[in-house]
């Protein structure tokens, strides 16, 4: 059974304060010191509250690679509000870019366009020329890949319902069910990355990488929706770490909305 939809207004108002959230994050995410010196590329971002974690991720990705730089910076402009009640997601100039209709999209001056949140995260990673974030060696790299898709494919999908039910959905109209299964299936998730964590200071022993920041961002929801969850030592350890990052402290601080 569909879980019922906030109201219009209701909805705005949750897209707007969400929206003010992902772009502060573009000011407070710590960044690296500089990108690849052939690279002056502008980065246009289309972004709404619509992508839930896919667009923080990106948001927090691109502040990586364009907070503090000392040549040649990605430039963000947020561009327009699109999707969900802004609209603009069908028209053909859109679908252009991503015939999904969905966000977020990155288009570039040369013309380049890239969908998919996390393909979007791995290539400003990948412009690193440090590759601190997104490591050369193809082992290193698939250990982080595999966390990326582990987060999209398992921890995130499993929290979609507690979510919504949690944060979007009316209290009168919630599925006490639906939160059930979701928070169940979560734990376990959350054991598995507790278990991997023991011992650990990042997810991989690339260090802090893109993994650290897309599962950060999937762990922060985790952790911060108002339902009761197992104790997990050293999944919370680890998220305090990154939530004591002062480019972090901004956009953890907020409330999940």
């Amino acid at each position: 059974m569909n879980s019922p939809q906030p109201s219009h207004d209701a909805q705005r108002e949750l897209e707007q304060r969400a929206l003010r959230n992902v772009r502060g994050l573009v000011d407070k995410i710590e960044g690296l010191d500089r990108i690849d010196q052939r690279s002056q590329k502008r980065t246009l971002i289309a972004i709404t509250v619509g992508a839930l974690v896919g667009v923080a991720v990106i948001v927090a990705a691109i502040g990586y690679i364009s907070n503090r730089q000392e040549a040649n910076p990605v430039v963000i402009d947020p561009g327009s509000d699109v999707g969900g009640s802004f609209g603009g997601n069908r028209t053909p100039e859109y679908l252009a870019m991503n015939p999904n209709g969905l966000v977020p999209v990155i288009r570039e001056d040369d013309g380049f366009v890239l969908y998919e949140s996390n393909a979007i995260v791995r290539y400003l990673a990948a412009k690193d020329e440090r590759a601190s974030v997104w490591p050369r060696d193809p082992k290193k790299r698939a250990d982080v890949d595999r966390w990326m898709e582990w987060q999209s494919t398992s921890f995130t999908p499993a929290m979609r319902d507690a979510f919504w039910q949690l944060i979007r959905v009316a209290p009168d109209k919630r599925s006490a069910a639906a939160v059930e299964a979701s928070r169940a299936e979560c734990e376990k998730l959350a054991a598995i990355l507790d278990r991997h964590l023991r011992g650990r200071d990042h997810l991989t022993d690339a260090g802090f990488t893109a993994a650290d920041i897309v599962v950060g961002c999937a762990a922060h929801r985790w952790l911060n929706l108002p339902l009761t969850r197992e104790s997990r030592p050293d999944l919370e350890r680890w998220y305090a770490t990154l939530k004591s990052r002062p480019g972090s402290r901004q956009a953890t601080s907020q409330a999940l909305t």
